[in-house]
């Protein structure tokens, strides 16, 4: 297990990247937009959608390679993990040549499944080309990043990360001034992937000496382990992809490109919340796999209750201000039609979410210590029911309609089972964890939720920069309460010690 200096800094680094992507892609889309239109920009959030679910022959490995890189690394077996990763990019290997061969099959009923305008049909089957190509590609990649992780190199992950959204929107503000079209849009971003890949795949062999990937050692047996914890992860991977995306696809289908363009506009805002909120949670996994290899259950009971408090100290004051302030930025960000369109789903998106978000930090405990089974088929039941409600209730109010199917199950989902979900990660009772990890984030809110009604009411922003500028201030002021409100003395000492590392 690394230093909690490295651990700071690989959550810090990971709200950096989100920070800087989440800013560079809302400033690109209205851009986009502008060169693309509704209809344009739908076709191209369908393609990526519809080709993302080949993603989902990931099978989990991925995840089996974050957990088995940190549990070999931890006990110092490079044998074991080096026929990990050779077994997992033998696997990803061939099922990139069939994702390829999927995807130019798949191109040719692209625009029989979808309502696609007639003036983007063409541009359409090469995009869902290109975009298969970048997935093809990066399901072997997806090796080499889950290696950076189980090496508990976030920070790196996150920097390859940025260069990949920093070079796309480069060449796209170049190039789209000139021409622009899906299909070249298709192309920057595979480019900008490649040069992403590269650089991951030329640090892990620095980071790690011991490293060694040749086909020869992939083999069954191991083949057999990756799959005893992949199999429940690749259905987790399942459901989130139907739960989350679903009603895209269903949109593209049954309504129209430019309605898949109002719901991406809000789902995007929820999308960067979850974002914000893996800040924390994703690198609780190599943790949690590395303290149950050593058999520390109260520490991971101590990372259970703390990443928990600390995802909700990122949720609240967002989700809160979306709540609040969410129709005054679609207004500044993309015009008034967009806020009329898009607020309503935004809120019934992110209402049942709030909660179903802190226990982000809880699936990577569980999916940590292979205890995840439980959870992926409760999951898989939620998949089927959002589809099921989706495909009725879309019929009778659109893109209300999508929320909806989305919104309920999940809601049902953690109302029902989250206490289960928590019992299982640490042997702990809910009324203990919700005690220590809730209540202190819970009264910190309520004075933002104040602030946040005062501000919407008597200080509505006129342009997009006195926005940022209020929701930064009630940012600030969420923060000196949660300071106050969310932590100990003793916390506070800790935090201030661990930030040490910046005077270096």
């Amino acid at each position: 297990m690394l230093s909690k200096s490295q651990i700071i800094k690989n959550v810090f680094s990971n709200w950096g990247a989100f920070i800087i992507n989440g800013l560079i892609n809302l400033s690109l889309i209205p851009f986009v937009l502008k060169h693309l239109g509704d209809a344009g920009f739908g076709v191209w959030v369908l393609t990526n959608v519809f080709t993302g679910y080949l993603g989902l022959l990931d099978l989990g490995i991925r995840s089996s390679v974050i957990r088995y890189v940190s549990k070999y690394r931890a006990v110092g077996d490079y044998h074991s993990l080096n026929q990990t990763v050779s077994t997992s990019l033998a696997v990803f290997s061939a099922i990139g040549a069939f994702t390829l061969i999927l995807t130019v099959i798949l191109s040719f009923l692209f625009n029989s499944i979808f309502k696609i305008p007639t003036e983007f049909q063409s541009q359409a089957s090469w995009v869902v080309i290109l975009v298969g190509l970048n997935l093809a590609f990066s399901l072997p990649a997806g090796v080499f990043s889950g290696i950076l992780l189980g090496m508990e190199r976030f920070d790196l992950n996150n920097l390859f990360g940025v260069i990949l959204i920093s070079i796309k929107a480069i060449l796209i503000l170049i190039i789209f001034n000139f021409k622009s079209s899906l299909i070249i849009l298709g192309a920057i971003q595979l480019l900008a992937c490649l040069v992403a890949y590269s650089l991951n795949f030329a640090a892990i062999f620095k980071l790690e000496p011991n490293l060694k990937i040749s086909f020869k050692l992939a083999n069954i047996n191991t083949l057999k382990i990756i799959f005893q914890h992949g199999f429940f992860s690749f259905l987790l991977v399942v459901a989130y992809q139907v739960i989350y995306y679903s009603p895209n696809v269903l949109l593209g289908i049954l309504s129209s490109a430019a309605m898949v363009t109002y719901f991406a506009m809000a789902t995007i805002l929820v999308e960067y919340t979850r974002r914000a909120v893996n800040g924390v949670s994703l690198v609780i996994n190599p943790i949690a796999s590395g303290l149950e290899s050593k058999g520390d259950f109260q520490t991971l009971k101590r990372v259970l209750i703390l990443g928990t408090k600390y995802s909700l100290l990122i949720i609240l004051p967002i989700s809160l201000s979306l709540i609040f302030l969410g129709k005054q930025f679609f207004v500044l960000w993309l015009g008034p039609a967009y806020a009329e369109k898009c607020y309503p789903v935004l809120l019934i998106l992110l209402v049942p979410q709030i909660y179903s978000m802190s226990q982000f930090v809880t699936e990577e405990v569980l999916l940590g210590q292979t205890k995840h089974k439980f959870l992926a088929l409760v999951a898989v039941s939620e998949a089927i029911l959002t589809l099921i409600l989706s495909l009725i209730l879309i019929k009778k109010y659109g893109i209300i309609g999508a929320a909806l199917g989305v919104a309920i199950p999940r809601l049902l989902n953690y109302s029902l089972f989250s206490a289960i979900y928590i019992k299982q990660a640490a042997e702990i009772s809910f009324k203990d964890y919700f005690k220590q990890s809730f209540l202190p984030p819970l009264w910190a809110s309520l004075p933002f939720v104040i602030l946040l009604g005062l501000v919407s009411k008597f200080l509505p922003a006129q342009n997009l920069w006195e926005f940022i500028l209020e929701v930064a201030l009630s940012g600030l002021i969420f923060m000196f309460l949660a300071w106050n409100l969310c932590f100990s003395k003793e916390e506070r000492k800790l935090w201030v010690e661990r930030f040490s590392f910046l005077r270096i």
